[in-house]
């Protein structure tokens, strides 16, 4: 992969034109069931995954795919409390989120208006959900 070649500042700036794929940064999911969410390195498919993603200075995030369409059934103020009987404090989706933006290099940034706020959104689950409870989006 490309990614794993050192290469200096001038030198990445004189490929970027490239934009090869294997320059891009990655983020592994791995699938894990509800019992190793608390405690994903003790998978050892997990632990493959990890050594795997440190090896190519790639990303790494454990999710449980049945705890997620467990969270989508449950109201909002159950979904903490059933995270954290599980051993963990934020959804799979919640920390996917976060370790894009870090490796990305990204910042949010949560501006309100009369109308609502885009952390409202995310309460609700999806933008179609929004509009049915009669929610628009703010941008600027």
């Amino acid at each position: 992969m490309a990614r794993s070649v050192p290469l200096k500042d001038f030198e990445k700036d004189a490929i970027k034109h490239l934009c090869l794929l294997t320059m891009k940064p990655i983020i592994y999911v791995a699938n894990v069931a509800e019992s190793d969410l608390a405690v994903p390195e003790s998978n050892t498919y997990v632990k493959k995954v990890m050594n795997l993603a440190s090896e190519l200075q790639s990303g790494l995030v454990t999710i449980s795919a049945q705890v997620e369409s467990e969270l989508t059934e449950l109201p909002s103020d159950e979904r903490t409390e059933y995270l954290k009987s599980l051993g963990v404090d934020e959804s799979g989706l919640g920390n996917l989120i976060r370790e894009t933006y870090s490796l990305l290099g990204l910042q949010t940034y949560f501006t309100s208006g009369e109308k609502v706020a885009y952390n409202d959104f995310v309460a609700v689950g999806s933008l179609a959900a929004a509009r049915e409870k009669g929610l628009s989006l703010i941008m600027g």
